[in-house]
């Protein structure tokens, strides 16, 4: 079936769910944002919270900048969020999804750095997106807290995953170039060390998660290719990775393009690409994903999940104790 994100109508989740409606998602989201940094509220998850484990087949984690410089992207991606999950069943039918909310420990607090929520499927996501903070943060100081999100998902549980697990960030600015060294001690990084690196922590989450990055232009200071630069050096990403995207629209093409292009279905998105958008629309999410398409690889056989494994219960007495297995 062909998709548009022109196509706001109620859809149904594939999966059992019942209809799953735009309205739905987007109320979910529009709700969140009347809350500002007055407000009294608190992020329900953050990076101390215990590490995710999923017995879904197919995960895939999805970190959204949520600061002041992704402006209306993360309200848009949102928005079609019912889009993202009956396009991405057609790739891998029944997965989970746990959306993370990243923003700035330097500048927002270590409390609302990383929220990252349970795994959810259809429906259910509207209430775990209603339990992310808004908080539209971030200082200025010229990079977000993408290395936490690296860090807290290198601990992933999947024993049932038939593929490696997917990690995508949506973002504009680049790495810093170390981890918090909070951060760093509570998840016992440091062995000994006074700084660790992100693309330590990068590396540690490849070992674990397919890692990609979208990109949204960024307008803080200084040109694009010092960003990506910047994810190469700090992060170790190679440039296929790095999907480049101008329209906040096309942000859900680009991800079901990589679903494509892992599931060797890129032939049936581009096909269903070409069959709803005009030229234009397509020509950018076909360029992000240009370089992917042809260099993409990856050892298919699902993670060996006898990685490290940390016990944060007994590291914290602020650890929420929440139940995140789905």
């Amino acid at each position: 079936m062909a998709y548009s994100w022109d196509d706001d109508n109620d859809l149904d989740s594939g999966d059992g769910g019942g209809a799953y409606s735009f309205h739905d998602a987007r109320k979910s989201y529009d709700d969140l944002s009347v809350i500002n940094k007055s407000s009294s509220a608190k992020a329900l998850y953050n990076f101390r919270d215990p590490f995710l484990k999923t017995d879904s087949e197919y995960p895939i984690i999805i970190g959204i900048d949520t600061t002041g410089s992704m402006a209306e992207w993360p309200k848009i991606f949102f928005d079609k969020l019912p889009l993202l999950y009956k396009e991405a069943i057609k790739y891998f039918p029944g997965c989970s999804i746990s959306f993370q909310a990243i923003n700035d420990f330097y500048a927002d607090g270590e409390e609302m750095a990383l929220q990252p929520a349970p795994f959810g499927k259809g429906a259910e996501l509207d209430e775990l997106i209603a339990n992310l903070y808004p908080y539209g943060g971030g200082g200025g100081n010229g990079g977000e807290s993408y290395e936490i999100f690296a860090a807290y998902n290198s601990f992933l549980e999947a024993p049932n995953a038939k593929i490696k697990p997917i990690a995508i960030i949506l973002g504009d600015e680049p790495l810093f170039k170390y981890v918090p060294a909070e951060v760093a001690d509570f998840y016992k990084l440091s062995g000994g060390a006074k700084k660790i690196k992100t693309k330590k922590v990068f590396d540690d989450l490849r070992n674990v998660c397919d890692v990609f990055l979208v990109r949204k232009p960024y307008y803080g200071f200084g040109l694009d290719e010092p960003v990506m630069k910047n994810w190469e050096d700090f992060g170790g990403f190679d440039r296929e990775r790095i999907l480049n995207i101008q329209d906040p629209k096309r942000v859900v093409d680009a991800i079901l393009g990589i679903f494509g292009v892992l599931t060797n279905k890129i032939d049936n998105f581009e096909e269903e690409l070409t069959s709803r958008q005009n030229k234009n629309q397509v020509s950018e999410v076909l360029n992000s994903l240009k370089l992917l398409k042809t260099n993409y690889s990856v050892n298919l056989n699902p993670p060996d999940q006898k990685s490290k494994t940390v016990d944060i219960s007994q590291k914290s007495q602020k650890t929420k104790g929440l139940q995140i297995d789905r």
